[in-house]
């Protein structure tokens, strides 16, 4: 090490500990020198580097050096991979940008289209990132970065660090209440990619009420378009006539779900229980559906701070799957 950077280092820890105060003057250069023997140009890197991190902030025409923050920023960088423009992961990036300043750490955020997704990682991988925060992208490969994942299994993928909600609890509590508010002829309209664990909720909540064939009235979307909603609509009339209720395990789901009915003249308003997955504003919150809410601003602060874990532990193995608040 450098001696400019031993007396930088020295100075920050002193900066972080407190003992000079916000706003106050530092010590000018000349008196530094004295103090740890060296002449004032050493003296000058040491101080310009702090100066760079944020820490102390130089003056105009002799007014000194100042105490600018007592934590560098950022302390360092961490990058959120994936979809951050749905409501419900914008409110966890929310909450994951918020726990980061908290700390003084920045948030890079990439949308990772696919066709850039091997250029990205090759950024990422030669930068300071230091983890990864991802959703939607599959296992994804950074060398020694930390990696948290905001699904713990998508399409027979399981990620190895995670931290979820508990999608089993909400989908089983949800079914209660519908079959405790009477209703029994009831099906499940899912997409390939949702979350497993939300279906098992629904279908041990329905076994458990003696509902025969639960398995049988699960309906899988491919696309989500209207094409794919309407012949799910026709096999649910075909196979469950009079079906008074749909579970579904997304908000998004039931928004495709209630326009085909909308497009169809189909009344629904007051015949049909219609319930969807995520509390998604624009979603749940203007139409009369009921929603399990995940909690998304708190399950960011959650993840944020596993990763820091992750960081100062890379074989610490981090699976946790928050109880679902109501």
């Amino acid at each position: 090490m450098r001696k400019y950077e031993y007396i930088a280092d020295v100075l920050r820890r002193e900066i972080q500990e407190r003992k000079y105060e916000y706003g106050s003057r530092f010590p000018s250069e000349m008196d530094l020198g004295d103090r740890f023997e060296v002449n004032v140009k050493t003296i000058n890197k040491a101080v310009s580097l702090l100066v760079s991190e944020g820490l102390l902030k130089r003056g105009i025409r002799g007014s000194g050096t100042h105490v600018k923050a007592y934590d560098a920023f950022p302390r360092l960088r961490i990058a959120f991979i994936g979809p951050f423009y749905h409501p419900y992961y914008a409110q966890i990036l929310h909450g994951i940008e918020q726990a980061a300043l908290a700390e003084n750490c920045l948030v890079d955020v990439f949308s990772m289209p696919g066709e850039q997704h091997g250029i990205v990682m090759e950024k990422i991988k030669n930068s300071d990132i230091k983890g990864i925060i991802t959703y939607g992208c599959g296992m994804i490969h950074a060398d020694r970065i930390p990696i948290m994942y905001l699904e713990d299994d998508s399409c027979g993928i399981y990620f190895p660090d995670y931290v979820v909600c508990n999608s089993y609890q909400g989908g089983y509590e949800m079914m209660k209440k519908l079959i405790e508010y009477g209703h029994r002829e009831i099906v499940i309209l899912t997409h390939m990619f949702d979350n497993c664990q939300r279906i098992s909720g629904f279908l041990d909540a329905m076994r458990e009420e003696g509902i025969p064939d639960p398995e049988k009235r699960v309906y899988t979307s491919v696309q989500r378009s209207r094409y794919d909603m309407s012949e799910l609509y026709e096999k649910m009339k075909t196979d469950h006539p009079g079906f008074t209720a749909v579970a579904s395990t997304s908000d998004n789901n039931i928004f495709h779900f209630i326009s085909l009915l909308e497009k169809k003249y189909i009344p629904w308003h007051g015949r049909m229980a219609l319930t969807g997955f995520g509390n998604v504003p624009g979603i749940s919150d203007l139409l009369p559906i009921a929603s399990v809410d995940n909690h998304p601003y708190h399950i960011g602060i959650r993840i944020f701070q596993g990763l820091m874990r992750k960081i100062a532990d890379p074989e610490l193995v981090i699976q946790e799957n928050i109880p679902r608040i109501s």
